[in-house]
């Protein structure tokens, strides 16, 4: 299930020469039996991956992998660099993360989101945040 979800998110890559949607991953398979799980990854994404020009350094993808949580990854890239006050919404937030429909209630997203985010950023992270329910 989480290669056929990475199979079916895209990527679009542009740069002065082309514009292209590629799929994250390719050619999933899993060997039966095994724990032997193989894909392919696009030049493309590799490239940009290890491309520190656009503000990322290499210390900070480090920081990133070690992440559990996709919504710590995607607080983290919100909060690097930034030098000021952020402020979001958590209807925002919940439209950012695409989970809208996922967390209808306010506290299943607290709960399961910003708490677990916060809690590894400020344990793995430069970066933290503060939230309320106002």
């Amino acid at each position: 299930q989480a290669l056929l979800s990475l199979q079916k998110k895209i990527f679009t890559y542009e740069d002065e020469k082309e514009w292209i949607s590629i799929s994250i991953i390719a050619l999933p398979k899993i060997k039966k039996r095994s724990s032997v799980v193989s894909f392919q990854i696009d030049s493309h994404i590799w490239d940009c991956c290890l491309d520190f020009s656009k503000g990322f350094r290499k210390y900070e993808l480090a920081t990133a992998m070690k992440f559990k949580s996709v919504y710590s990854m995607r607080f983290y890239e919100l909060l690097s660099g930034q030098k000021t006050k952020l402020i979001y919404p958590l209807e925002q937030l919940k439209e950012m993360f695409k989970v809208q429909d996922k967390y209808a209630k306010t506290n299943d997203f607290v709960r399961k989101v910003i708490e677990p985010a916060k809690n590894e950023l400020d344990e793995l992270s430069p970066y933290t945040f503060e939230w309320s329910a106002n």
